[in-house]
């Protein structure tokens, strides 16, 4: 960064400059859209007459202590049929979708009434929905309610006879009424407005050892057209396992949706969070009526409108399994279900496939900054404190998270479930641990070769950190920078040779302007009209930010600095020494009072009530409380960082300036 004292602009060229092809296909369409395209459609996947018929119809989810006695009905063979048949209809199953369009494409989202979803029924899917409607895949999200009381759609040998294979006609259908479901949404869509809310549903109580805790988060998504709502979207955490027998039935998502569409206008659509260890406190009814007031509470409250376009995005990823000791295939002449698995693991490692398990991230935006919906969709069943975490990388957003989606065959529980005592790692596979289901005998039953390893669980949460992470675009020159801030639509730099600088934050390879000196400054920060400055030799400074060679006063002492920033008339600053300190900056010789641990701080900034911070390891972090800073993003090389409104602007160590969305 160069130019001439006394304010004259620099004309130096300032490089070749670049932006993140990404971030520009995204950000195309920034016009503040309020109405889209919306359209839902429901279509039945019940099973058919032909389908009870053929007696190969099995019901997912539970082994037959909890189903009726079939011994009386017999196969076409003659043979007993197994007690997980499916002889009647409690309710009716749905598949629907919801099309959302606006100028910049098209996101769909998909419900089915079902337990399980493999990877090539959401592949078939998508595909169809590409060829047919040029909409890519990553803005296809299917999710499935995990009812219990559904027919099975995916075969895993591991279960009881009968529910251990699915019925392929069946699964044809469920694939075929869903693809003309989302045609049917697309060719049914007008123009609507949408809005969301959040509520408090208490529907569910924490099993097994309990290690996850309890979300009772209700997110709710409202379209509205001609100022009448024609879909009305809940989701909660909370397993649907309360329909015995050998009934299908949707389970309490049905019964909410039917309350919700009897009262109100348009189609209810249930959409499952992160339930993997979470079950429903009351029966049948009651847990569908009392969803339903929790949602009908969401309805009659204040509804954020959703502004702006949308993006979809999604990875997949390998988790990690848990190794097997030398004498694991001696555990299978114990019973049927031990002895189907030790020959699938066989089967997985002649094949290379048996290490990890395929996962797929996803995000989906519709709308922008305040004004948006934002869904974090994660393939298993994913224990809740999981989705707690992962609504994290995202402070400033209120983020909807689901689970059991575009591939459902596996538990996916967080460290504190798998090292909740018992951690079954320690004697697997043992397959006598019901105390800790879901961090070990599940992994059976999905024919894993065993649970997750606690490296799995921080891939996981860092294939979604870097799905969401917004892109860094090149704003232009910002060399040998030793402090930054900003004030009003102005940024402010101190550099190594001992001068402050500014130029307008808004524009690419603006020329910076001097400002007067400003000797060994190694923090600065903004504040009503005035910087501050923290010196190397453990001052601390203000001076106008207006003006060209204002003076600079002391005010105080600031030892040992990495980075400084303001806030709401107080400085905070983190020091080598990896700690957070804060003072009012109003007066003058006062204490600095310690607010915690910063390690290796390179950075720090205000957005709204968030502080930030970008770290020496490459790291952008927000504080979450006083001991507890959470990693959310990237930020390379940062040697200075400010924000103005929900923007962040960073000078590096290579010299360049650089600007993103939080």
């Amino acid at each position: 960064m160069a130019a001439h004292q006394g304010g004259v602009r620099s004309s130096i060229p300032l490089g070749n400059q670049h932006t993140s092809p990404t971030h520009l296909k995204e950000e195309s369409a920034m016009s503040q859209e309020i109405t889209y395209k919306v359209g839902i459609v429901h279509r039945d996947i019940t099973p058919t007459k032909a389908e009870f018929d053929s007696k190969k119809l099995y019901l997912w989810g539970f082994d037959s202590d909890k189903r009726a006695d079939n011994s009386d009905i017999l196969d076409k063979d003659g043979n007993p049929l197994p007690d997980n048949y499916v002889t009647q209809v409690h309710d009716l199953l749905r598949v629907t979708a919801l099309s959302i369009k606006a100028s910049n494409g098209t996101v769909v989202l998909v419900a089915l009434d079902i337990g399980a979803l493999s990877e090539e029924m959401t592949g078939q899917i998508r595909a169809a929905v590409q060829r047919d409607h040029n909409i890519p895949p990553e803005n296809v999200c299917i999710n499935v309610s995990h009812a219990h009381s559904a027919p099975t759609v995916v075969s895993l040998p591991t279960w009881a006879k009968g529910i251990d294979t699915a019925y392929a006609p069946y699964v044809n259908r469920v694939i075929s009424e869903t693809i003309q479901c989302v045609d049917d949404s697309l060719k049914s869509s007008r123009d609507a407005k949408l809005y969301t809310g959040r509520g408090t549903a208490g529907i569910g109580r924490t099993r097994n050892n309990k290690a996850a805790g309890l979300d009772q988060t209700l997110d709710v998504i409202v379209a509205k057209a001609d100022d009448k709502t024609i879909a009305t979207v809940f989701s909660v955490a909370c397993h649907p396992v309360l329909v015995y027998g050998n009934a299908v039935s949707a389970d309490y998502p049905g019964v909410t949706r039917g309350l919700i569409e009897y009262n109100h206008s348009g189609i209810a659509m249930f959409l499952q969070g992160f339930a993997g260890q979470t079950d429903p406190l009351g029966d049948l009814q009651t847990t569908g009526e009392n969803l339903y007031a929790a949602v009908r509470s969401v309805l009659e409250g204040t509804l954020t409108p959703i502004v702006g376009p949308l993006m979809g995005r999604r990875s997949m990823t390998q988790l990690p399994l848990t190794g097997l000791p030398s004498n694991w295939r001696d555990i299978g002449a114990r019973d049927r279900r031990m002895s189907r698995w030790v020959t699938a693991v066989d089967q997985q490692i002649m094949k290379g496939t048996d290490g990890t398990l395929l996962t797929e991230v996803q995000t989906l935006r519709v709308g922008e900054g305040d004004s948006q919906l934002r869904v974090l969709a994660s393939s298993h069943e994913v224990t809740c404190d999981l989705g707690v975490a992962l609504r994290d990388l995202l402070p400033r957003t209120r983020v909807t998270t689901l689970a059991y989606c575009n591939i459902q065959c596996c538990y996916l529980p967080s460290k504190a479930v798998l090292q909740a005592d018992p951690d079954v790692r320690a004697v697997w596979p043992s397959g006598k641990n019901a105390a800790n289901y879901e961090g070990g005998d599940s992994f059976i039953y999905y024919v894993r070769r065993g649970p997750l390893t606690d490296e799995a669980v921080d891939q996981y949460i860092g294939a979604f950190r870097k799905l969401v992470d917004e892109p860094w675009i090149l704003q232009g020159r910002a060399e040998t920078v030793t402090g930054m801030a900003a004030l009003g639509d102005m940024l402010y730099v101190t550099t190594a040779n001992d001068i402050l600088w500014s130029r307008p934050a808004a524009g690419v390879n603006l020329p910076w302007t001097s400002l007067g000196p400003a000797v060994g400054i190694r923090g600065l920060a903004a504040l009503g009209y005035d910087l501050f400055a923290a010196t190397a030799g453990g001052k601390l400074l203000r001076r106008p930010a207006a003006g060209v060679n204002e003076p600079w006063t002391e005010i105080g002492h600031a030892e040992d600095i990495a980075a400084m920033t303001a806030h709401e008339g107080m400085l905070y600053a983190a020091t080598h020494q990896n700690v957070l300190w804060t003072r009012d900056a109003t007066k003058q010789d006062i204490g600095w009072t310690m607010l915690g641990p910063a390690e290796k701080i390179a950075g720090l900034a205000w957005v709204g009530d968030l502080l930030l911070a970008a770290t020496t390891e490459d790291g952008l972090l927000w504080r979450k409380s006083a001991n507890n800073w959470v990693h959310f993003g990237a930020a390379e090389h940062i040697v200075g960082m400010t924000a103005i409104g929900n923007r962040l602007f960073a000078a590096t160590r290579e010299g360049d300036l650089w600007t993103r969305d939080l």
